[in-house]
């Protein structure tokens, strides 16, 4: 979904791409509630206290898989809308998203490596992750603190404002879910 949504942001139009995109949020809300659904069922009945603590943990990671999808999604609606709206992001504003996209695209890949391997997310790649975190937060104020200046100087009309700090606090909620995955495993 990563990089379907980077193509959508920086990418030509491609409606198809789009709504692929779109159509694997769906999906992941579908396994969510499958894997719900089964689980709840399985706490539910007698089992050993180690099945019931990896079931919770497992609710948990669905949960924030879901999350993240629905940030991709919300981050491609609000560029449709600007698309919609002719509202074309500043080239300066498009290089701040392109570089917060590729960070947090490679943090998820960190964080899914680690997932891979529950086993590999020792203490040290805790402390490198929450680093990495660290360094996207620090892009996001970096990226408004940017965006304020152009808003202050008339470089931004008030709808691109919203919807491009509304980009941003995407950006800052998945690496925040990201996080949340890593802590689950860890814990």
């Amino acid at each position: 979904m990563s990089g379907w949504l980077r193509d959508g942001l920086f990418g030509e139009p491609d409606p198809v791409r789009d709504k692929k995109l779109f159509h694997r949020e769906e999906i992941l809300d579908v396994v969510q509630k499958e894997v719900v659904e089964f689980l709840s069922n399985l706490i539910s009945s007698s089992i050993p206290q180690s099945v019931t603590i990896e079931s919770r943990r497992q609710l948990r990671m669905a949960d924030e898989y879901e999350s993240i999808s629905d940030y991709m999604a919300g981050i491609l609606k609000l560029k449709l809308k600007l698309v919609k709206s002719q509202i074309p992001i500043s080239e300066a504003g498009n290089l701040e998203l392109q570089q917060l996209h590729d960070a947090v695209d490679v943090f998820l890949q960190h964080v899914s490596a680690a997932v891979r391997d529950d086993s590999a997310v020792s203490e040290q790649v805790q402390q490198d992750l929450h680093a990495e975190g660290k360094g996207i937060t620090r892009l996001v104020k970096a990226a408004r603190v940017s965006h304020l200046q152009r808003v202050e100087s008339g470089e931004v009309t008030p709808l691109k404002s919203l919807v491009y700090t509304d980009m941003l606090s995407g950006y800052r909620k998945i690496k925040d879910h990201g996080l949340n995955i890593v802590e689950t495993y860890a814990d």
